[in-house]
């Protein structure tokens, strides 16, 4: 796995989960799946994290941990 950003995703899902910011069943074993036509940074599909490769690469950690809490629980604070 060289890909930097499927690096920094892991990486943000890694620190979600050891601030129990995120259900850890639902979330840290789903496997990744570029979409580059993607409107948004991430979204949960049939058991498949997706994400924009662009888009991911244009956040923040802080804004990509809160696009995944998004993806998998629906809930935006912090």
């Amino acid at each position: 796995m060289n890909d930097p950003i499927v690096k920094v995703i892991i990486a943000a899902r890694i620190s979600l989960l050891i601030e129990n910011k995120v259900p850890v069943g639902q979330f840290s074993s789903l496997p990744l799946e570029e979409r580059p036509n993607l409107q948004i940074a991430i979204f949960i599909d049939a058991g498949v994290l997706c994400f924009s490769r662009e888009i991911v690469k244009s956040l923040t950690m802080e804004e990509l941990k809160l696009e995944l809490k998004r993806a998998v629980t629906g809930r935006t604070e912090p």
